[in-house]
């Protein structure tokens, strides 16, 4: 199933920048589809945060033993090299202050399937629209800094 990102008018981008006042989060980004990875982190640095980018789990882990100052973990579900569902449970232990949302667009059991439950992280259905992705990004990012 192709995976696709929607994209609001030029007009509209504007919306998406960040108060340059607000401090934003570095976000590890996690996905194997370069289109996607590539979108999601436009979307995100024209709001302000900083992006980090790794295909699999393996490289994912390296990013995070080099790059002390990542906040949040943005999963797709189906991963090379594991599961991003294994890879969240792991740097949940490893890296509690890490925020993480999972992202997949087959959603038929792919949460069951990888042993996750809703409740346990923030859960982003694609296709999803550029505001989805920054709602769901500054939610997690305010969470784990009100729980930090």
């Amino acid at each position: 199933m192709p995976t696709m990102v929607c994209l609001q008018p030029a007009a509209q981008r504007r919306s998406f920048r960040g108060d340059s006042k607000v401090a934003r989060a570095t976000v590890l980004i996690v996905e194997p589809e370069p289109a996607v990875a590539r979108v999601v982190t436009r979307v995100l640095e024209l709001a302000g945060y900083r992006v980090v980018v790794a295909v699999d789990a393996d490289e994912a882990l390296s990013q995070l033993a080099e790059c002390p100052n990542i906040e949040l973990l943005l999963t797709e579900v189906v991963v090379r090299h594991g599961s991003g569902a294994k890879l969240a449970k792991r740097v949940a232990i490893d890296h509690p202050y890490l925020g993480t949302i999972l992202m997949s667009g087959d959603m038929d059991d792919v949460l069951e399937r990888h042993g996750v439950t809703e409740s346990e992280v923030e859960f982003l259905r694609k296709p999803f629209c550029c505001d989805d992705l920054l709602r769901a990004v500054a939610r997690v990012d305010v969470e784990w800094h009100q729980a930090a």
